[in-house]
């Protein structure tokens, strides 16, 4: 019986390893410790974009479908 266990166990470890995929290398501006998307709410888009222009030196994109929403160029 205990090698019934012990053989599941390894068969299990193995098939589990063998389904993972190779990991694809993250783009340059993504993964650990890089910010993907964040929202910043406000009542006043103009004064907003150039609070943040001057701050970070932003510059910014329209987003198509929308004029409530900005893309941040860093």
């Amino acid at each position: 019986m205990l090698n019934a266990i012990l053989s599941l166990g390894s068969a299990l470890t193995f098939a589990a390893g063998q389904e993972l995929a190779p990991r694809k290398p993250f783009p340059a501006d993504v993964g650990s410790g890089r910010i993907a998307r964040f929202d910043i709410t406000t009542s006043n888009m103009a004064q907003s974009r150039g609070f943040y222009a001057k701050l970070f030196d932003w510059s910014f994109a329209p987003v198509e479908g929308t004029d409530q929403a900005v893309e941040v160029i860093a």
